[in-house]
């Protein structure tokens, strides 16, 4: 008979507090936020909250960060996707949209990207 196995602990992954400058709004206890991808060049976070609601905090973050909107609404979508300029002069591309519901909540995305 085999002993069990042990395995070792997953190393958590270090959470980004912003992307080049721009934050990244810490989810509620209602809208809890789950990364599910991060680089030096993109970052995914989903919240369970109305996308309004995200949108709005995301531009309030960006503002307390010095951030300027440079581009609205590039798509015309809703949700929006724009371009922010960084204190650092970094040009990041922002887009949130909603992903579905689930059980009645809403489900938005929020992407950080940068060119290449």
């Amino acid at each position: 008979r085999c002993a069990p196995r042990r395995l070792a602990p997953r190393a958590a992954v270090q959470r980004m507090e912003d992307f080049h400058g721009c934050p990244i709004i810490e989810g509620t206890k209602e809208s809890d936020a789950h990364v599910l991808y991060q680089s030096n060049f993109r970052v995914i976070v989903t919240y369970a909250m109305a996308l309004k609601d995200l949108e709005v905090q995301v531009k309030r973050a960006l503002l307390k960060k010095g951030c300027l909107v440079v581009e609205k609404d590039k798509d015309g979508g809703d949700g929006g996707t724009f371009d922010v300029t960084t204190p650092k002069n970094s040009r990041i591309h922002v887009s949130m949209r909603l992903c579905g519901l689930v059980h009645d909540q809403a489900i938005t995305q929020l992407m950080y990207s940068r060119d290449f």
